[in-house]
């Protein structure tokens, strides 16, 4: 082992972005390894791309070397968002969130009527969980103002509910766009809209949703503990009910809190939350609620990315060959997510056949997210390197995501 001055490992991987981060900090190896709290020589395999490192360990290191988890992934990507022309909705998504509350203009045109408005939500939120990033970034910032001026336009309670809850919701969907393309900062404030659009509801079940997503931006701060407070949290503050829906919320927050509790490498508690939601799950089916799969499906999709979010890619591949991906399933984003982390999986468990056809999955299900996923890249990178000579399908693949 050296202190990382050597060859420098292939571009494109977690390892690499964390020895380009350690040698501008001017680091050894042993250096970043106390502060990180974790070995020398596990860090100098990570950095070689011959360890895979777990969403614990890159937390870690992300703070250690004061970066964002985001950058050691290499997000956003930005050549591919310009081949989708997704990049054109980041500024005017930011610059509306920015003004989220100013005064709409005085000659402007009146909103639209609530069912219109509410038909262009629940429009947006398709979009969204089908991964057609593409059409919002010509209706998603038009639909936040014309959100805001409804709220301050209208004069009925019950009218001021329902917007205050769609507007929850479009959050929601600005939230989930820059989280995919990797604006982690945007994320954080399209979930501050969230949370101010959520507490002036009268649904306390938003507020739970609204701080487990928030505990979920922790985890990719580098900060799994301080998420899994927001996790509990919102479970102990949702109120109790038997409807379906109530039961969905805390199905889910229970799978959010398994990914928190991976992220903070506590496989048992990660383990035992996601029993408690496949319980739920077996009870509900696959359903819908506040913006929100939850399901058997969405029980399997967590059981592979926690495990192999602590680095068990045996256990990983285990679940994955056990979940069935119901035929039509609405959520196709999820659907090109559980691909995505079977083919990270089943990278580090050597199995590339498996690997390559799951990129395909996740491909064929969801380009555009796919294209900027940050497990794919670390595939296809890892895949790269270790072999001397990649198969066709492999580089066309390789230049389609923008790998190597």
């Amino acid at each position: 082992m050296t202190d990382g001055h050597g060859t420098p490992p292939k571009p494109g991987t977690v390892g690499a972005r964390i020895r380009e981060q350690r040698l501008l900090r001017n680091l050894s190896l042993r250096e970043l390894g106390h502060l990180a709290h974790c070995s020398a020589s596990m860090l100098c395999g990570i950095e070689k791309g011959d360890r895979a490192p777990s969403e614990r360990l890159i937390g870690s290191v992300a703070r250690a070397l004061r970066v964002s988890v985001a950058l050691l992934r290499g997000q956003p990507y930005l050549k591919q968002l310009q081949h989708d022309q997704l990049d054109a909705l980041i500024a005017p998504l930011g610059n509306t969130l920015s003004l989220w509350d100013a005064p709409p203009e005085a000659d402007g045109p009146p909103p639209r009527a609530l069912p219109a408005l509410y038909e262009a939500v629940m429009a947006a939120r398709r979009q969204r969980v089908n991964a057609a990033l593409l059409p919002l970034t010509d209706t998603l910032p038009g639909l936040i103002r014309e959100l805001a001026h409804a709220a301050e336009v209208l004069t009925s309670p019950g009218d001021r509910d329902r917007v205050r809850w769609m507007q929850a919701e479009v959050a929601h969907t600005a939230e989930v766009v820059a989280y995919r393309l990797g604006y982690i900062d945007l994320a954080r404030l399209a979930l501050t809209r969230m949370e101010h659009a959520a507490a002036r509801g009268e649904d306390p079940r938003w507020v739970a949703v609204e701080r487990v997503l928030r505990g979920q931006l922790a985890l990719d701060g580098g900060h799994a503990d301080t998420g899994m407070r927001l996790a509990e949290l919102a479970l102990r503050d949702l109120p109790a009910g038997s409807d379906p829906a109530t039961r969905a919320v805390v199905g889910t927050l229970h799978l959010k809190a398994a990914i928190l509790a991976s992220g903070r490498g506590d496989g048992d508690e990660s383990n035992a939350r996601w029993e408690e939601a496949r319980g739920i799950a077996g009870e509900l089916g696959e359903t819908q609620s506040f913006g929100l799969g939850f399901g058997p499906f969405y029980v399997g999709l967590v059981g592979v990315s926690s495990a192999g979010d602590r680095n068990e890619h045996d256990l990983a591949v285990e679940r994955a060959r056990a979940v069935r991906v119901p035929e039509g399933h609405p959520g196709v984003a999820h659907v090109a997510h559980y691909w995505a982390n079977r083919a990270r999986s089943a990278v580090w468990t050597a199995d590339h056949t498996d690997a390559m056809r799951s990129l395909q999955k996740a491909r064929t299900a969801a380009p555009q997210q796919t294209r900027c996923d940050p497990y794919v890249h670390e595939a296809v990178a890892t895949m790269l390197r270790a072999r001397a000579r990649a198969s066709d399908e492999l580089r066309e693949y390789a230049r389609w995501c923008g790998v190597g």
